[in-house]
């Protein structure tokens, strides 16, 4: 629909705006000729757009109307090809410019922007009147888009706006490369050469072609054989739109200006050209509201103010990349972040671990210090019952001598048997403390053959030493003499703790049993095995797989060293410590094993290893 100005006023009184209307041109005609008449004339180009006969009436009405404002020498016009005119607005020659949109919107970088667009009869709309047909022969295979695709093409001029670059727009659209999709390009070289583009169709000189919007209808007006066996490809149905159609509709021819025009000068240009008559078939000027599909078309096809974008520049990249450059500094910055949190959690772990492991630590010497205490404890009492012997000896040597003496029969023979008699049983005495004074100072160990037997029965001697309830102890030996190699006070220790373990299961049966069998294992024969059993009650699978372990006594007031002190003893011999149920009809209770290696007879590694031991 046309706009008219003067209804902007009063529309209840028309005579009174036609009146402010005339008033308010005259007024702005003056101004704008006398500040043209003391500069340089303003300058216009024209480009060739639309049909010959559109074109015409539109350029000729407006000359008219707008040279008025800057007097007979204040305006010069001048006609220019597309491309020629795309040139002096670089140059800054031009000030006012008639030309399609899509020129209008490539010489955008120069401060050019644009006033009003043509509008004509069935084509009201200005944001979308202009566009390009698509045709083939009637006879051809084709029938889509996508059929075309390395096919010839006519068109105008490689810059022609609905002539040829609306068109690519419609392969890019359908997810093409529009630089490469049809084969052979022949450009007609005229912006008005839709004549020979038909013919060229026809003559099957190229597959395709293409047309400016409403040349098809036009042609059919002035020379109908010209459309006869062509057919349209892609064909849209456009509302309000009287010509066919095969692409997405723009803006029209379209009036601009350039910085040098100020404001005043392009409103007063602006509006004489709203309020000027409709040319002969119709056509007037109106105001274009969205160029937006014309800008996004030249960026597709990158060229105008895009035209960097065929080539990789910083500009460019930033346009192409920066949604995956910002993907990226997230990812970083998320990196980042993870890093350092888990840079923190790993710190504070780390001192939690520390601070675990200094408790660890201090537990383990609190416990080492417990299980030295309590080995030093039973071993004091190993020490009693075997000094019990060199102090009786020593009693006994005292006695005799003071009878000697009493009897006067103090001959040199018997005194010195005596002394020999005391010197060996204070060194036996030595040596006990000694051992004691080496756990205390946590000082090495010696070992040396030691036969299985005699331990058992040293052991037995010291469990049963000083009780008045004494329980009878069983001993089965399947093969007497079998050795091994280690430290004599530590391996009766582990006996008598097994045997202090076996007497307190048993205390509360009615019939106390408990039983000792060594043998070599048959298996390998290197092994010897000292199985300690009884006939107490039977314990559940928890309680079996706790035995031995620190901190996991049975009994109130216990700690859970003594089987805590065994299992370490006997694995620093190189030996294992297990438990099980007794399977025996009599002995049904608990089943301790300790297995140590055998002490090789025949000579072995085993031999030398004890004579280093000895000679140290």
């Amino acid at each position: 629909m046309r706009t008219n100005v003067s209804s902007f006023f009063f529309p209840a009184f028309p005579s009174m705006n036609r009146f402010l209307t005339t008033t308010l041109s005259a007024c702005l005609l003056l101004e704008c000729s006398a500040a043209f008449a003391e500069g340089a004339p303003l300058r216009m180009g024209i480009s060739g757009f639309a049909l010959p006969e559109h074109r015409t009436e539109i350029v000729r009405a407006t000359e008219k109307v707008i040279r008025p404002m800057f007097g007979e020498d204040g305006l010069t016009v001048r006609d220019y090809t597309v491309s020629e005119l795309e040139e002096a607005v670089r140059r800054g020659e031009v000030d006012i410019i008639l030309s399609s949109a899509g020129l209008a919107r490539r010489v955008s970088p120069y401060g050019v922007r644009p006033l009003v667009t043509v509008t004509a009869p069935g084509l009201e709309n200005p944001n979308s009147n202009e566009g390009s047909l698509l045709v083939v022969r009637a006879d051809s295979s084709v029938r889509t888009l996508d059929d075309l695709k390395g096919a010839s093409v006519s068109a105008n001029l490689p810059w022609g706006f609905s002539g040829w670059q609306i068109a690519l727009g419609e392969v890019a659209a359908a997810g093409h490369d529009p630089d490469r999709f049809f084969g052979e390009k022949v450009f007609v070289g005229r912006s008005a050469g839709m004549t020979e583009i038909a013919q060229n169709v026809r003559s099957g000189r190229t597959v395709a072609g293409v047309l400016r919007l409403c040349a098809y209808e036009s042609m059919a007006e002035t020379d109908p054989t010209l459309i006869d066996g062509l057919r349209i490809v892609s064909e849209r149905r456009e509302p309000g739109i009287a010509c066919r159609v095969s692409t997405q509709l723009y803006p029209a021819q379209t009036l601009s200006v350039t910085p040098r025009v100020d404001a005043q000068t392009a409103r007063e240009l602006m509006l004489r050209l709203l309020q000027m008559a409709p040319t002969a078939d119709g056509r007037y000027w109106s105001v274009a509201s969205d160029f937006h599909h014309v800008d996004e078309l030249l960026k597709t096809l990158k060229i105008g103010p895009y035209r960097y974008l065929r080539e990789w520049s910083l500009r460019r990249f930033l346009e192409v990349a920066w949604p995956w450059l910002m993907l990226a500094c997230f990812l970083v910055a998320g990196l980042y972040w993870h890093s350092r949190r888990t840079e923190r959690l790993l710190a504070l772990r780390g001192e939690l671990l520390g601070r675990m492991f200094a408790r660890e630590a201090e537990q383990a010497e609190r416990l080492t210090f417990l299980q030295r205490s309590n080995t030093v404890n039973q071993i004091s009492s190993m020490v009693a019952h075997d000094l019990r012997q060199p102090l009786a000896a020593l009693g006994f040597y005292a006695d005799g001598l003071r009878m000697m003496v009493d009897l006067g029969r103090c001959d040199e023979d018997k005194l010195q048997r005596f002394s020999r008699g005391i010197t060996k049983e204070v060194a036996r005495a030595s040596g006990i403390l000694d051992s004691v004074r080496a756990y205390a100072r946590n000082s090495r160990h010696p070992r040396r053959a030691l036969v299985v037997d005699n331990l058992i029965e040293e052991a037995i001697g010291i469990f049963q030493a000083g009780r008045p309830n004494k329980i009878h102890v069983a001993v089965k030996i399947a093969q007497p003499g079998l050795s091994v190699k280690g430290n004599e006070l530590e391996l009766t220790l582990v006996f008598v703790n097994l045997l202090k373990n076996a007497r307190e299961a048993v205390e509360k049966e009615a019939v106390r049993k408990v039983c000792i069998e060594v043998r070599r294992i048959p298996d390998d024969g290197a092994t010897v095995e000292v199985r300690v059993l009884d006939n107490g009650p039977r314990l559940s699978d928890a309680r079996l797989s706790g035995l031995g372990q620190p901190i996991s006594s049975s009994k109130p007031d216990g700690l859970g060293l003594g089987l805590s002190i065994v299992r370490t003893i006997v694995e620093a011999h190189g030996g294992r410590l297990m438990f099980s149920q007794a399977v025996q009809a009599e002995y049904s209770g608990l089943c301790a094993v300790v297995r140590l290696p055998a002490l090789d007879r025949n000579g072995g590694p085993d031999d030398h290893e004890e004579a280093d031991d000895e000679g140290k």
